[in-house]
C-alpha cells in the first residue's frame, strides 16, 4: 500500500451518491469515458461473480444493494467481471431465462457505463442448448449487449482490454485459455498501443494467481497439479512472454476464484476482485476462504499507478482478514 493510501481512503469516504435512471447497457467499444475527476484518475468499480438467480432471492436484493454501495464511490465505469448469473452451464432454458431476467433487474436504472466480462457460468451448455442459436456464449452476448466477447476501449489516459477467458470444450467443461484468434488480436492490440499508454487487462479466470498453491487438494506429493480452468489460465506462459514485451501493461483484474488475491509478477500487478456472492451466497460462512463477500474500488492514476481497495458490504463474522474495510453505508 502506498504512503498516500490513507489520504485517498478519506476521499473514498466522502464520495457522493450516484444517479440512476436509464437502463444499463454496455458502452460502445470505441467510447472514451469522461475525465471528471479532479484527482487525475479514472475509477473502476470491479463488481464480479454475483451469481444472480431468482432461486436464491437474496442474491438479487444483496447484489443490488452492493451495487448501490459501490456506485456511491462515483466510479467512472463498472467492470462486471463475469459469472453475473448463477449458472447456465448445466441449466435448462427456463432457468437460464429467469437468471438473466434477474440480472437485468439488478442493473436496471444504472447510469454509469458498464464493461462486461464473460464468465464460465454465463455460458449456456445445459439441457436443450445443443443446436440452439443461444447456446454457448450467444445468450450472454445478447443479454450483455456485446458484439464481441473481447474488446478494448479508452479509460482516460489508460486503455482497458477486456479478454474472454473461457474456452468451452465438451459438455459443461471449459478451460481458461484465450485461443489462437484472440491471442493474435491481443498481440496486435498491444503492438498498436503507444508505449506511454498504461494498459489494464480484465479477464474472468485469472491470468496469474497464487490461489492454487494454497489448496492442499492440488498437491500431489511435493508437486502441485492444477486442472485447466481451475483457477488460472493454461496459456499463462505464452501470455507472460507477450506481457514482457509490453511493460506498459500495468494491471490485470480478474474474478472466478472468489478470493482476494493480489500479486505482482515482473511489471504486472494481478488482482482478483473477490466475489459479490462470497461463498455462493452461504449465509453461515464468512466468505470464501476467509475473503468476505465484496467488491473492489480501483483507481487508475495518470502516472500509470493503480490503487485497489477491496470492500465488504455485509457483516460476515469474525474472519475478515482480507478486507480493507466495510463499504460506507453497510
Amino acid at each position: 500500500m502506498s504512503p498516500v493510501s490513507s489520504t485517498r481512503r478519506r476521499l473514498l469516504a466522502g464520495a457522493g451518491v450516484a444517479t440512476a435512471g436509464a437502463a444499463v447497457a454496455a458502452t460502445p467499444a470505441g467510447a472514451t469515458l469522461p475525465r471528471h475527476s479532479p484527482f487525475g484518475r479514472v475509477r473502476i468499480l470491479h463488481f464480479t461473480d454475483a451469481h444472480i438467480t431468482p432461486e436464491r432471492p437474496r442474491s438479487i436484493t444483496e447484489s443490488r444493494r452492493a451495487l448501490g454501495l459501490g456506485l456511491r464511490y462515483r466510479p467512472d465505469i463498472v467492470l462486471q467481471g463475469g459469472d453475473t448469473i448463477f449458472d447456465a452451464l448445466a441449466a435448462g432454458r427456463e432457468s437460464v431465462a429467469a437468471q438473466w431476467a434477474a440480472h437485468q433487474e439488478v442493473y436496471r436504472g444504472v447510469r454509469v457505463p458498464v464493461a462486461h466480462v464473460i464468465g464460465n457460468h454465463d455460458c449456456w451448455t445445459g439441457p436443450g442448448s445443443a443446436g440452439d442459436p443461444l447456446q454457448g456464449k450467444a445468450w450472454a452476448k445478447k443479454e450483455l449487449g456485446l458484439e464481441q466477447t473481447y474488446y478494448a476501449r479508452q479509460l482516460g489516459r489508460w486503455k482497458l482490454i477486456v479478454l474472454d477467458s473461457i474456452t468451452l470444450t465438451t459438455g459443461t467443461s471449459y478451460v481458461g485459455r484465450l485461443g489462437d484468434e484472440q491471442t493474435a488480436w491481443l498481440t496486435q492490440e498491444l503492438q498498436s498501443t503507444p508505449a506511454r499508454t498504461p494498459v489494464v487487462l480484465a479477464s474472468h479466470i485469472p491470468i496469474q494467481t497464487a490461489l492454487p498453491f494454497t489448496d492442499s487438494s492440488l498437491r500431489k506429493g511435493d508437486d502441485f497439479v492444477v486442472p485447466g480452468g481451475w483457477g488460472v489460465h493454461s496459456d499463462l506462459p505464452e501470455i507472460n512472454d507477450l506481457l514482457l514485451r509490453h511493460p506498459n501493461v500495468r494491471l490485470a483484474l480478474s474474478g472466478h476464484n472468489h478470493v482476494r488475491d493480489d500479486i505482482t509478477y515482473n511489471t504486472v500487478r494481478f488482482a482478483n476482485g473477490g466475489a459479490v456472492s462470497g461463498n455462493w451466497w452461504d449465509t453461515k460462512d464468512p466468505g470464501y476462504r476467509d475473503t468476505p463477500a465484496g467488491f473492489a474500488i480501483v483507481d487508475l492514476f495518470t502516472d500509470g499507478q493503480a490503487e485497489i481497495q477491496y470492500l465488504s458490504y455485509r457483516e460476515v463474522g469474525e474472519l475478515e482478514p482480507s478486507a480493507d474495510g466495510p463499504a460506507r453505508g453497510a
